[in-house]
């Protein structure tokens, strides 16, 4: 069994407030849940409305697999028209 753990680091341009912040990241969230299969969740940057630090994790019992799957993520936060990826950092577990 492997598991891989995706930090990433988000900078939302036009979010004005909190709410505006929660709405970009609920869209973004769903689309990786649904699109890939992964558990997702805010980590960091609470109270900063126009950043975010998200974990991913996903688990598979090839370790190609796994690496595969967050590139993939990487590439579809990276489109993702309402936030810049800044940052990101893969952990094989």
């Amino acid at each position: 069994m492997h598991i891989a753990f995706l930090q990433v680091d988000l900078h939302i341009p036009h979010s004005r407030s909190l709410k505006d912040k929660r709405s970009v990241l609920k869209r973004l969230i769903n689309l990786l849940r649904t699109q890939h299969n992964v558990a997702v969740a805010e980590i960091g940057h609470h109270d900063a409305w126009q950043s975010a630090h998200l974990g991913v994790v996903t688990i598979n019992n090839e370790a190609d697999d796994v690496h595969r799957i967050l590139q993939r993520v990487i590439g579809v936060i990276g489109n993702f028209d309402d936030c810049d990826l800044t940052d990101y950092r893969i952990e094989k577990l």
